[in-house]
């Protein structure tokens, strides 16, 4: 069995602060996840251009998807709500990495240096999970929810602190 690797997809809207203070804990993270994809719900605000300059000065060189990044930002025009933003973020892991587990973490969260090392004996859980949206959405019909392996930290008694 190869070993698993861990993505995180993380939503912005208009919370640059927040979300930078989530990267830099899962930069921080022991161990680091294997790759991180930012959706941006169409902020009206200048979070995009500061999460590539995050990205340009933060990033780590040598863990990479298929582009060579670490952190994958993907800009919507507009607000398309929780689940079509995580749907979103889970397809691009699903199709451009090959993580095994992922998490869902708010932007307004953050993650303990060394919290993730609790979860290594964990990473072989085989349930699964769905994320799907109540809105009639072309992109993101029910046959287009993405099914993973999942291990959902706040469940394990792993500290996450919010704001």
């Amino acid at each position: 069995m190869h070993d698993p690797s861990f993505g995180v997809v993380l939503l912005n809207w208009n919370g640059y602060a927040d979300t930078e203070a989530a990267l830099d804990s899962l930069l921080e993270a022991d161990p680091r996840p294997d790759h991180v994809v930012v959706v941006d719900n169409g902020s009206h605000d200048d979070s995009v251009q500061r999460l590539n300059a995050w990205r340009d000065h933060n990033e780590p060189r040598g863990d990479s998807d298929a582009a060579g990044r670490w952190l994958t930002i993907i800009a919507e025009t507009e607000n398309r709500g929780f689940a079509i933003g995580n749907n979103i973020g889970l397809h691009s892991l699903a199709t451009g990495t090959s993580v095994t587990h992922f998490l869902l973490l708010n932007n307004d969260a953050t993650i303990a240096p060394s919290s993730q090392s609790r979860r290594s004996d964990r990473r072989h859980d085989t349930r699964v999970a769905t994320i799907a949206s109540s809105k009639n959405d072309a992109r993101h019909t029910s046959a287009n929810c993405w099914r993973m392996p999942v291990c959902t930290m706040s469940q394990r008694g792993v500290p996450v602190s919010f704001k």
